[in-house]
């Protein structure tokens, strides 16, 4: 009687399934939302749905050359933000550090 409420386990492929369709739903709604607020923003200021249309249908190298510019200013204000790693691996090599077991630095 002890296990007359006990359900099997799922097996691995059926915890995968279950995640890859959880995490494709949760894609799913996260496409709609931004799909949503970009026909949204389109309406608000009053664009013209034949040009949307035009720009979606043949405005890839339009599309690729703006995405660009967005991804060149993405990088600058990271670049800004952040120290690069250039510069975060050329200051690590200019400090001093103890020997390390089996090699020494010559400085």
């Amino acid at each position: 009687m002890a296990n007359d409420f006990k359900q099997k386990e799922p097996t691995k492929t059926e915890k995968m399934l279950y995640e890859l369709v959880m995490a494709h739903n949760q894609m799913e709604k996260g496409l709609w939302s931004t799909s949503t607020v970009a026909m949204a923003l389109a309406m608000l200021t009053k664009q013209d749905p034949k040009e949307i249309a035009e720009l979606m249908v043949n405005g890839d190298a339009k599309l690729k050359e703006y995405s660009q510019k967005i991804n060149d200013e993405i990088k600058k204000l990271e670049e800004a933000k952040h120290p690069t790693s250039q510069n975060a691996t050329s200051d690590r090599q200019d400090h001093d550090h103890p020997k390390h077991e089996g090699h020494e630095h010559s400085e």
